[in-house]
């Protein structure tokens, strides 16, 4: 995705390393079951960029005593799963997680063997039975940690992307789904978040805490929409200084619960952005101070759960007037070469455009510069100085002799930069236009004049 990004603050996030190149993605099918106690339910561990791995470990962790672990059914393994037995997998009910070591080769490390599966094909199915509540089934680091790799990479960790690609179990009782809209704001705005409702059948009370970060949001306000009956500012117990707000709240009718239509909004929660850009921050339901807990008509004094109730807020950055620098997210593996367009918005009768960039010169290695326009006015190799580039920068150094300005198309590219990705597995870094060893200045006057607007 190509983001719009300030000069003195522009950055991507360039997958140089390898943690987001092609790096495989292990997650868990459904991520919500609902099963009845005592009955079963099974989960298939699937995959995504699943290409040449030869040694795959990681652990999965549920509540014990809501669902026990089945033994591994070697029926569900994925036939290319070279060597996979059910020795490699060691459950321990008690504790409540099992630990899984792959290897295609036990013998030989680093062997001229490999496994590729399409996307989403499973690896492997783990089934458990119910006992009593929920609880997430979730991909961790511990006991076993986390630990991928492939042939172009062995015995270097290329990661995956396992961990928050969660499964969920109920045992009985459906949950009520949370959701919040996912919103931008500017700094300095008031905004606000209406919590809505799914799956809210009979319900007959609930509580949680709403959680926010007090130093990039500003509590202002909180109240329940008319959806809610039996609702006041006498159900919410606001601490803003410490940025939480627990809810409590019981149905009129305790014989019949309430019931509400999907989509349905019940509380509104307002903040003000006080943060500065580009942070982002979330607002969520959380157990602290006060616990999550739901109940319905059916179950009357068992939590049965919840769902979502989490979105992340970014405080914008950019100004939609000001000159900037458009650079791509980029995804790669290790020791792959990259290119990088650089592109321009706003960019109108300019003179003068000076700056810096930056990257991790650990993690990449500048290989060459390409590509530079030919519509900018006597802009050419000599306008860049690369002889920091081994440390990680170059800068960026041109004017309009003649004092006439120049324009370039929005969109248009202004050079290539090109890397190799000389990082190991699991790093990353940006790659950032700053006023660093070159100070930024942008202006479209020779003598005089302040410098332009940019993005921040």
């Amino acid at each position: 995705m190509n983001k719009l990004f300030a000069l003195l603050t522009l950055f991507i996030l360039v997958v140089g390393a390898t943690q987001l190149a092609a790096q495989p993605t292990i997650y868990i099918d459904p991520d919500f079951a609902l099963v009845n106690e005592g009955e079963e339910t099974c989960l298939t561990f699937e995959v995504i960029d699943f290409t040449n791995i030869q040694e795959v470990h990681f652990s999965v962790q549920w509540d014990p005593d809501v669902v026990t672990m089945q033994p591994i059914n070697p029926a569900s393994f994925h036939p290319a799963m070279t060597n996979l037995t059910v020795s490699d997998f060691v459950i321990d009910n008690a504790a409540g997680n099992f630990t899984f070591i792959w290897q295609i080769d036990d013998n030989v490390a680093c062997p001229g063997m490999d496994v590729t599966l399409d996307d989403f094909e499973s690896m492997f199915e783990a089934c458990f039975i119910g006992i009593n509540g929920y609880t997430d089934v979730s991909i961790v680091d511990e006991p076993e940690p986390i630990y991928v790799t492939r042939t172009s990479a062995c015995p270097l960790d290329i990661g995956c992307f396992c961990e928050g690609n969660d499964g969920f179990i109920a045992v009985d009782n459906q949950p009520v789904v949370f959701s919040f809209p996912t919103v931008n704001v500017n700094e300095g705005e008031s905004f606000c978040l209406d919590l809505t409702v799914e799956e809210f059948e009979d319900i007959l009370s609930m509580q949680y805490t709403f959680s926010w970060d007090p130093t990039v949001f500003q509590f202002d306000n909180i109240q329940c929409t008319p959806n809610l009956p039996n609702c006041s500012g006498s159900n919410f117990n606001v601490n803003a200084v410490d940025g939480w707000a627990t809810f409590s709240w019981l149905n009129s009718d305790p014989s019949s619960g309430l019931t509400l239509v999907d989509g349905t909004d019940i509380v509104q929660i307002c903040l003000t952005a006080i943060g500065a850009c580009p942070q982002n921050s979330i607002v969520s339901l959380t157990n602290e101070p006060t616990n999550v807990e739901i109940t319905n008509v059916e179950d009357p004094g068992q939590d049965i759960g919840y769902l979502g109730g989490e979105t992340t807020v970014s405080i914008n950055c950019f100004d939609p007037s000001a000159f900037t620098i458009d650079i791509p997210d980029a995804s790669i593996c290790p020791g792959d070469d990259f290119c990088l367009d650089l592109t321009v918005a706003n960019f109108d009768d300019l003179v003068k455009t000076n700056y810096s960039s930056n990257w991790n010169p650990n993690v990449i290695d500048l290989t060459s510069i390409t590509n530079l326009t030919t519509d900018l006015f006597n802009f050419n190799m000599t306008n860049i100085n690369q002889a920091g580039a081994s440390n990680g920068f170059i800068t960026v150094t041109w004017n309009d002799p003649t004092c006439f300005g120049s324009t370039l198309n929005d969109a248009e590219v202004l050079m290539t930069l090109c890397f190799t990705s000389v990082g190991g597995g699991g790093v990353n870094t940006t790659v950032s236009v700053t006023g660093a060893p070159e100070p930024v200045l942008i202006t479209d006057l020779c003598v005089g004049g302040d410098e332009l607007p940019i993005n921040t």
